[in-house]
């Protein structure tokens, strides 16, 4: 995950690592926290996960990402903006990663599952405000 795109779009996303909103995105703090590489492991084991439950298992996942997301606004994530950024950050960790096989319609596929798991996710924003 890149941390400099995520944490240059929403300064106030390092409170969520346990970092002062105003220190620099770029110093070596951010770069080699251990709890910022956990959250990125995780994130993407649990893309994985996700992308092995579509179809037949959809509902399944339906519920774990509307409990995810349960989980994020009890830590008080509840921009949606939030979600969008770390989308955003994770399409470039992979053009970085992939290179020339991350092509537009790979660009496009990834949007669209990310977009799929996120707009779960923050749908529980919306529900715990009416709760």
């Amino acid at each position: 995950m890149n941390s400099d795109s995520l944490f240059e779009k929403h300064p106030g996303s390092k409170i969520f690592f346990g970092f002062p909103k105003d220190m620099d995105a770029s110093c070596d703090a951010l770069r080699k926290s251990q709890r910022f590489a956990r959250h990125a492991s995780f994130m993407i084991e649990m893309l994985d996960k996700s992308l092995n439950l579509l179809g037949p298992d959809a509902e399944l996942l339906a519920d774990i990402m509307a409990e995810l997301g349960q989980k994020h606004v009890a830590m008080g994530i509840t921009d949606p903006s939030y979600y969008t950024a770390m989308g955003e950050s994770l399409l470039l960790m992979m053009q970085e990663q992939i290179g020339e096989e991350f092509t537009p319609e790979v660009e496009h596929s990834w949007t669209e599952v990310y977009g799929e798991l996120a707009g779960a996710m923050t749908r529980e924003i919306g529900n715990s405000a009416t709760k």
